[in-house]
């Protein structure tokens, strides 16, 4: 069955162009339902029909103990903190784990994992055309229409005043030209790079290894020989020219992402990716210092000065001043993840609950708020506990042994290493090693490679396919045109790798080398959390593990038999459960009894009928799971308040009030339609106000703080309309919200226990406590303008008038 290794590398394609930086609005739940239910549908399709399953690796059980107390983590925290985006996260992380089981089961021949590097290579070369576009164009472009239109953001709905620090960000980003891609975070579109450059690198460099070897020369030579004979010699000759125009290609593929990773400013990324390519270096560097002279010796030290120079400046580069001042970024972030950690050892805070607990434990001089702490591990162990980070170090440290085994049995870097042989005296299969060429014409030349990179182009069409309906539910980036403009780059990238798909190589220390470059990334950057980079960490890792297992023997003689009797031929059904090996690769990197050992299992249908229904009613079970609690209410949600949105400019408010009262019903979760609602009702109250219709809007209020109990600014924001409707009076002179000043109090007393650094929540506090005459108003307010003194961030400073009330409060006696 070829088409699930085409689907999942379509799901590939879709979850990276769709943004999901943001779990409150679940735009990455489409890509995670249909991850779902691709195993579902892989099980069953294959009910009745032998096909090879997966070997399990150790890895796999610690991915498996790492979903399942991630899980357990969203759970608890969807009773205690935001449901909404902790349910969002649950099944995020849940559908990268059925990306994990996918890849590990499509792509189990070293053929398949090349095709699928391929098209994630080809899609690089998108996000890098992208990013192209972006800083030549694009930005300049909005740049000079922001200008144009008198510095005015009424057009895409910002309606802030001049000095509010949402406008200076805007502005101050608007002013960079720093490419996003399909991204909305640069760190985001820099993080997805490094691995694909270092492999384009490595697919470069083996061009070049190619183009150079003389038995490749002379295997040319022999082809074009054969090909006269057989009357295609004209055509042939053209051949000639097709390694050395992939390599060019390639080569202005590689140095167009190496131009947008630059241009994102991502230090983190510039340094991960020269790491990567560092690790590329090692065995070459490694060999010729054991088969050198000294004077060769001499240059491969000049090179690692020269590299470890290049990679001391990706760590600088913009600036010392600008990179010490990121270091210490950093360095906050960790001091508060370490406390959070601390404080909730075992379950964490809950994913999608890290902003929300980082400002209960910041400290007054840290002056930014992030919604991750920058670095994997400490977001795995302060979103999801220990337990997680113990089983996620577990898994990359499993999967680093595997591929240092499985390096010292291949031994790459000696010499004179050659491939490992089966007990038949055959050679075992061997991702290192290049598969034979076919020597028997252009004509079954061109036919081969045009199979052999259909996969890759339909996965690349049903990916840009399921894209457009994918974008219309959720807030893509860039509109479906533009991206659809970039499918010609992703084919021709794609056609110049159709021959390297065919018989190139695909050593397992190099995709572990580009897998261990993310992670480099990940450890100073962040981005576990957020699918399009997530998801080609766990792609890399089970490659990884498949060509790890690709290497070593099935089963041993113990448990085959060694004969010298030639295997029975394999039966139409049986063939076809063969996921995308070739016959001649097969011919030449499997041995009999590798051969009868995947025919044992394929014809074991008792075992697999154990496995396959209690795995199907799982499957369907998460699918239906994730459908009711997650993609219909957010979708359902997202259409209501967009039609309400829409009818709040009308006159009438009573359809806009409707509108915002269907998207509560249709997401019981969720805190973004219960907010707009107590604002829709607070607009319309505050032109009549009376006692009687305040009641609906302190339950609206209450709901809405409800599902963000942790969440500083919404706390805020109840106790700014809170205090409004404090001073609001009915037409005889009585107060028109009974208990509002009470209420407004106790908010702000909630906004500062999410938010105790922040001089903003105290200030209004103060001025909440001395409306409703209380004594600790004075102290409040000297607290506040304490906290404002201590605080280096302009844009955390408080306003000139609300200084002065504070002053005027904490002179009172």
């Amino acid at each position: 069955m070829r088409w699930p290794l085409i689907a999942t590398a379509s799901l590939l394609i879709v979850t990276t162009l769709t943004p999901a930086e943001s779990l409150r609005w679940g735009d990455g739940l489409p890509a995670a339902i249909l991850w779902l239910l691709l195993p579902a549908l892989v099980l069953l399709f294959s009910i009745g029909k032998p096909f090879p399953l997966f070997r399990l690796h150790a890895a796999d059980g610690a991915a498996l103990a790492l979903f399942l107390w991630h899980s357990a983590a969203a759970a608890a925290a969807a009773f205690e903190g935001m449901p909404r985006t902790a349910v969002n996260a649950l099944w995020l992380w849940l559908g990268l784990g059925a990306c994990y089981l996918c890849v590990r089961q499509s792509a189990q021949t070293p053929r398949n994992a090349r095709l699928l590097v391929a098209v994630m290579c080809s899609l690089a070369a998108v996000q890098s055309v992208l990013g192209c576009y972006q800083t030549l164009w694009g930005i300049p472009s909005a740049r000079a229409e922001f200008a144009a239109s008198a510095r005015s953001l009424a057009a895409i709905g910002l309606n802030v005043p001049d000095d509010s620090p949402v406008r200076l960000l805007f502005e101050a980003r608007l002013g960079g030209n720093e490419p996003l891609g399909t991204f909305t975070l640069t760190n985001s579109l820099a993080g997805w790079l490094v691995p694909w450059i270092v492999l384009l690198v490595w697919i470069v460099s083996d061009s070049v290894r190619t183009l150079r070897k003389p038995q490749d020369l002379t295997a040319a030579t022999n082809r074009r020989q054969k090909s006269k004979s057989q009357g295609t010699g004209q055509l042939d000759r053209h051949l000639r020219f097709f390694p050395l125009a992939r390599l060019v290609g390639l080569s202005a593929v590689l140095v167009v992402a190496v131009f947008t990773l630059v241009r994102t400013g991502s230090r983190t990324g510039l340094a991960a990716a020269c790491f990567g390519v560092g690790l590329l270096a090692l065995p070459w560097a490694y060999r010729q210092w054991r088969t050198r002279t000294a004077a060769h010796r001499f240059f491969i030290v000049v090179g690692t000065l020269v590299f470890g120079g290049a990679f001391v400046f990706a760590l600088i580069s913009g600036g010392v001043a600008a990179s010490m001042k990121s270091l210490q970024y950093r360095f906050d972030y960790w001091k508060t993840t370490a406390a959070i950690i601390a404080d909730r050892p075992w379950l964490g805070c809950g994913p999608g609950q890290f902003q929300q607990a980082y400002t209960a434990a910041k400290t007054p001089p840290a002056g930014e708020e992030p919604s991750d702490p920058h670095n994997a591990l400490l977001e795995i162990w302060a979103t999801a506990g220990t337990p997680a980070a113990i089983a996620w170090l577990a898994f990359c440290g499993l999967i680093g042994l595997a591929v240092f085994r499985a390096g010292c049995q291949s031994n790459p870097t000696s010499p004179n290493s050659r491939p490992p042989r089966a007990e038949s005296g055959k050679p075992a299969r061997n991702s290192n090693r290049e598969p034979a060429r076919d020597s028997r014409g252009f004509r079954h030349t061109t036919i081969e490679f045009v199979r052999g990179i259909a996969p890759g182009a339909a996965a690349l069409l049903l990916g840009y396919v399921i894209f457009i309906p994918v974008s219309w539910m959720t807030r893509a980036v860039l509109g479906v045109g533009l991206v659809w403009a970039t499918l010609p780059a992703a084919l021709v990238c794609l056609g110049l790798l159709g021959e390297w798909v065919q018989h190139g190589r695909l050593p397992v220390w190099v995709v572990a080398a580009a897998w261990a470059a993310l992670v480099v990334n990940l450890g100073a950057a962040g981005g576990i959390g957020f699918p399009g980079v997530a998801v080609v960490f766990w792609m890399l890792a089970a490659v990884c593990l498949n060509l790890v297992q690709a290497e070593s023997p099935i089963e041993t003689a113990e448990n085959v038999p060694s004969t010298t009797v030639a295997p029975a031929p394999l039966q139409p059904n049986e063939a076809a459960a063969d996921v995308g090996c070739a016959a001649n690769e097969e011919s030449t990197a499997s041995s009999p009894t590798i051969a009868a050992s995947e025919r044992t299992a394929a014809r074991s249908g008792g075992v697999r009928s154990a496995i396959i229904w209690p795995a199907l009613a799982i499957s369907f079970g998460l699918v239906f799971a994730c459908h009711a609690t997650a993609y219909r209410p957010v979708l359902q949600c997202s259409a209501e308040m967009l039609a309400a949105e829409r009818l709040s400019a009308a006159a009438d408010p009573l359809p806009a009030l409707a509108g915002w009262q269907a998207a509560v019903a249709a997401d019981p979760w969720a805190f973004e339609p219960r907010a707009a609602l107590a604002a829709a009702q607070f607009a319309l109250w505050r032109q009549n106000p009376h006692p009687d219709r305040w009641p609906p809007i302190r339950d609206s209020l209450d709901s809405a703080t409800a599902r963000a109990v942790n969440w500083s600014a919404v706390w805020h924001w109840k106790g700014r309309l809170l205090l409004e409707a404090a001073r609001a009076e009915t037409a005889d002179g009585k107060p028109a919200a009974p208990r509002a000043s009470a209420d407004a109090v106790e908010a702000f007393r909630q906004a500062v226990r999410c938010y105790p650094a922040s001089p903003t929540n105290w200030a209004y506090l103060a001025v909440a406590e001395d409306r409703f005459g209380l004594a600790e108003a004075r102290q409040t307010a000297r607290h506040a303008l304490q906290l404002d003194a201590d605080n280096p961030h302009r844009d955390k400073k408080l306003p000139d008038p609300l200084r002065q009330t504070l002053q005027t409060i904490s002179l009172k006696e």
